[in-house]
C-alpha cells in the first residue's frame, strides 16, 4: 500500500519535472564553490544596500536535466512561504551547447495583461536572475544533457 503510494507520488512528480538536484553546502565548498558564493555574497550585499530587499539567507543546488527531462510551468514559491526573492540560474553547460540541445527557460512576462514568453537560451556561463513569486516559468524538454547551478535569495 505505502509503496504504491510512493509509486504514484513519484510517477506525478515526474510528469511536472524530470531534473535531478544535489545541494550546495557553502561550509564545504570547494575552490570553485567558493568562488561562486562570494560572488553571490556580493551581490546580496549590493541588493541590499541599493535596493532594501532584506535578503539573509540562499540555498543553491546543482542541477541536472538529463535528455528528455524538463520542469513544467510553475513559480518559485511554496505554499503559504513567500521568503524567496529572487530566483537565480547559472547555466554549466559543455562549451558546444546549441539551442538544438533544448533545455530553454521560458520566462512568462506580464505587459498589462498581455502574457510574453521570454525565451532564454542556457549558454555556457549565462546568469539568469528573476522575481520568484512573479513570474512564472519552465524549462522545455532538453535532447541533450544541461547543467546549471540554481538557487533563491530569501528574507527572513
Amino acid at each position: 500500500m505505502i509503496s504504491d503510494l510512493l509509486e504514484q507520488q513519484y510517477s506525478i512528480v515526474k510528469t511536472i519535472r524530470g531534473d535531478q538536484i544535489f545541494w550546495i553546502d557553502e561550509a564545504k565548498a570547494n575552490t570553485s564553490e567558493q568562488l561562486f558564493f562570494t560572488k553571490v555574497n556580493d551581490l546580496i550585499a549590493y541588493l541590499n544596500k541599493t535596493c532594501f530587499m532584506g535578503i539573509l539567507h540562499k540555498e543553491f543546488h546543482y542541477v541536472i536535466y538529463p535528455k528528455g527531462t524538463f520542469y513544467k510551468r510553475h513559480l518559485d514559491m511554496f505554499q503559504k512561504d513567500d521568503r524567496r526573492k529572487l530566483s537565480i540560474v547559472c547555466y554549466l553547460n559543455d562549451e558546444d551547447w546549441t539551442p538544438e540541445n533544448g533545455g530553454e527557460l521560458v520566462l512568462y512576462l506580464n505587459n498589462e495583461g498581455q502574457e510574453i514568453p521570454k525565451v532564454i537560451y542556457p549558454f555556457p556561463g549565462r546568469m539568469v536572475i528573476f522575481e520568484s513569486q512573479l513570474l512564472e516559468h519552465e524549462v522545455k524538454p532538453v535532447n541533450t544533457k544541461r547543467l546549471s547551478i540554481t538557487g533563491w535569495l530569501k528574507t527572513r
